[in-house]
């Protein structure tokens, strides 16, 4: 699937088209379709790991983690994260193919989608006003941290093995940055 050279869509254009049967995922960056291949074991154990843990916290805090959901950005970009969470004072929107609101977005790092999820998509969720961008960067063995500040993301906190990650919009969470790894 892919849009012809020099075409923009819109959102609805987009949702209007069929969905691959491949196992690949599409997205829709600035008005065009983007597609990457499924993502591999180490990714997949990454994103395990943290669907757990946030998962659990999320449990206890009335609020919503979701793995891979549409997340509309702008009227021709809806990205797909690897997981978002939702907080409960953001839980309108059950049901819905694309959410429009996250708090928190992670994505993981793959060779096919490192400079998109470091660049572009990076921009978008800044625009959207995501409060928090986490990338877990697998080649490097870090987590960095985009927290929203007045005007934008503040400059990244790189996370390394021996540390954890904690975000002040999850009172409490913890996680090991080397169980990602």
């Amino acid at each position: 699937m892919g849009t012809p050279a020099g075409a923009r869509l819109t959102y609805r254009e987009y949702e209007a088209l069929p969905e691959p049967d491949d196992g690949s995922r599409c997205e829709l960056v600035d008005g065009q379709v983007v597609v990457t291949p499924p993502p591999d074991d180490p990714h997949q154990q990454a994103l395990r790991e943290l669907t757990i843990e946030l998962g659990l916290w999320a449990r206890a805090h009335a609020a919503e983690v979701l793995p891979g959901p549409g997340l509309l950005v702008a009227e021709d970009s809806e990205l797909i994260p690897d997981l978002i969470v939702v907080l409960a004072d953001h839980l309108d929107e059950a049901g819905r193919r694309a959410k429009t609101r996250a708090d928190l977005v992670v994505e993981i790092s793959s060779p096919s989608t490192r400079r998109r999820d470091l660049g572009r998509k990076r921009e978008l969720y800044q625009a959207a006003g995501i409060p928090e961008y986490w990338f877990v960067d697998r080649e490097r063995g870090e987590v960095l941290v985009h927290r929203r500040k007045e005007g934008g993301y503040a400059p990244a906190v790189r996370l390394t093995r021996g540390t954890s990650v904690t975000s002040p919009l999850l009172p409490g969470f913890t996680l090991p940055v080397d169980r990602l790894f």
